[in-house]
Parts: structure tokens; sequence; C-alpha cells
């Protein structure tokens, strides 16, 4: 059975009477909910044709997941030695994928959303005795390519570094956006060490600064539960005033080792619409990769390597009787263009085009 809950009504209630309140992030056990998710955890195999590749990265019922093979036969004692001679992992449809569909070379891929970066694989030990372990293994480049994820399109060099330093936490939360359900383990509230008169003192630096982000400088007094307390030291047990900053969920998320945090895209798409209203817009490409939901922000990357103008983010479309119909995250008005995270936010808006960010590809 699926328990499907959004809070977001029942917030709206909450901050028609208070905004002093701590933060609440409920978390449910998605391993127990789902038998999917217990079996995308140990790896599971699947054909490859029972994997969504529609959206911008690889999933399976609504889950993000990796592909790997585990048999690595022969090469199977190089690869615990040396994780860059094993066999890669996908994420996404890519070049290696084409070569084998069109050679009919498929093998047997397993799909998991295990965070831990180790992956099962089997081969012959010494290349006689059959056996199993538990091993490190390297992103496909290709995949990395496609995505142009962290800039690799812009060169072999810069593409080698991402893969070395590739984090399967921080993929996963950098399109979070494009999932509903998210792997056991994946943005887990951290309310350890923090001081028992937390909720208080976080209370009263958000009040010192009048709910304003102090990166961004939007002002969230009417969607309080949006501005977190952030500790720039990272101790959670320091609460002198020099040590806390007032942050927007969307600020936040972009701090040093805080690639953990889950925003979801409708708290992005509200954060993104009261900058608007407050009149905070990005003035050049640099404050736009900053404002943009993460998904989108290294497809963004290539219209930027192309010589585009930056765009504007949270674009409201309107219809002829002025209503609004869409909102897209990123919009180029000038060219009718525009990229959304979603098939299911696409609209018809002639004579715009209309591209997610999987089908944004490489545009010319």
């Amino acid at each position: 059975m699926r328990l499907d809950i959004d809070f977001s009504d029942l917030w709206k209630e909450v901050e028609r009477i208070t905004r002093n309140r701590s933060e609440f992030v409920p978390e449910l056990n998605r391993a127990q909910r789902e038998p999917i998710d217990l079996a995308l955890e140990q790896g599971k195999e699947i054909p490859l044709e029972d994997v969504d590749f529609s959206g911008p990265v690889a999933s399976v019922q609504g889950r993000q997941v990796l592909l790997y093979i585990p048999d690595h036969r022969l090469n199977f004692d190089a690869a615990i030695e040396d994780p860059e001679k094993g066999r890669k992992f996908h994420v996404t449809w890519c070049k290696t994928l084409e070569d084998m569909q069109r050679k009919k070379r498929f093998e047997r891929y397993f799909a998991t959303n295990n965070l831990s970066g180790l992956f099962t694989i089997s081969g012959l030990r010494n290349s006689t005795t059959p056996d199993e372990a538990d091993v490190e293994l390297m992103v496909c480049k290709n995949c990395l390519d496609k995505l142009n994820y962290k800039g690799a399109a812009r060169g072999q060099g810069i593409r080698k570094t991402v893969a070395v330093e590739f984090k399967i936490p921080e993929f996963f939360e950098t399109y979070s956006s494009c999932f509903r359900y998210m792997p056991s383990g994946l943005s887990k509230p951290g309310n350890q060490d923090y001081s028992k008169d937390w909720a208080d003192v976080s209370r009263s630096k958000k009040e010192r600064v009048g709910y304003k982000c102090e990166s961004c400088e939007v002002e969230l007094r009417d969607a309080a539960r949006l501005l977190h307390t952030h500790h720039r030291n990272g101790l959670k047990s320091d609460n002198s005033d020099s040590n806390l900053m007032a942050l927007c969920a969307d600020c936040h998320r972009n701090q040093p080792a805080h690639e953990h945090m889950h925003v979801p895209h409708s708290d992005t798409q509200l954060i993104n619409r009261l900058r608007r209203q407050q009149n905070i817009k990005p003035n050049d490409w640099d404050q736009v990769e900053e404002l943009v939901d993460p998904a989108v922000r290294w497809r963004l990357d290539e219209m930027r390597m192309k010589g585009w103008e930056a765009p504007e983010i949270g674009y409201e479309a309107v219809d002829a009787e002025g209503a609004v119909i869409a909102e897209f995250e990123a919009a180029w008005p000038n060219r009718k263009y525009a990229l959304v995270v979603n098939e299911s936010d696409k609209v018809k808006f002639p004579p715009w085009r209309i591209d997610t960010i999987g089908e944004a590809t490489r545009l010319a």
C-alpha cells in the first residue's frame, strides 16, 4: 500500500496562526512501504526495456537508479584492485548503451538506488574460482557527458575529474526534483547535536533578520517553514550569533557539505515565485545558476557555453485572459523557448517550444 502525504495545505493553515514554530521534516521508511525500494537497495536484475529513460536520468517505477553489470568474469580481480578497471555504472541513456543496443550485446543489468557506492560483482578469482565481492565502481563518463553533469561536457579533463569525484548521494539530490520517491538514507533530517533551546534560538535569529534570507534576500514571513537557520562552521552546538545565518531552503542546500538536503520541487518553485514578486532577479549567468533548481543547472551550462543570454527563472506563462497556465524553470522570452523539470510540467504554449531537461540535449 502506498501512503502519500502532502502537508502543503496544513502549512498554509499553520502560517495563518503563527510563524513562531520549529521546522518539521517527516521521514518515512520507504523500504517497508514499497517492496520495490528494498529490492532496488539490494540490487534488482531488470531488462533495460523496463528502465524509464524519458527523464534526464534513469528510473524504475518512479525511483532514480544506477545501472550496472554484476558479471565481471575474468576481470574480477582487476576490478577489486582498481575500480577504474571494473565495468562502469550508468546513470542515463548514453553512447555506450546505444552502442550495446546496436550490436545486440545487452547483458544482465541490475538496477540499484543504494547510496553506499559499493556494488556486488561476481567473477572468477584468480581466473579459476567463482566468487563475489562488494566493490566500488566508476561512473560512465559518457553518461556524465550526456548530462553535462558539473560541466563534464566541457572537455576530457573536466569529465575525468567529475568522474573521480562523483558522489552518488549528491548526484541523486541534484535530480531529486524529478522523482517522487528517494532512497532510504537520503535527506534524513539531521536533528542530532542541536541544543535543547534550538527552536527558540532559530526563531530568534529569523526574527532579527526580518524573516529574510541573508543570501538571496527573499523575504519569507508568509512562508516561514522555508527559512532555515544555518550553522556556518557546521557545529550545531555553536549558537553564537556570528555562527548563525538565516537562509531560504534553496540557498541552504547550496552550502558546503549540504548535498544531503532535499528541497521538494514545489518548494523551489514557491521560493522562486516569491523572489520574482519581490523583484529579486538574477542579473547574470552566475546568479542564475545559483538560484535555479539543481536538476536544471548543468543543462543551462550548455546554453551558457553556446553564448545564450541568461534566462528568466520561474517564468510564468500567461494565456490570453491573463491567467497563469504554467511556470517554467528557465525561459528565454526572446527565443520563445523554455525548460521544465518533468514531462507533467509541459504545456502547449504556442509559439513557444517547451522542453524537459531530458529533451534539451545538445541544443544547436
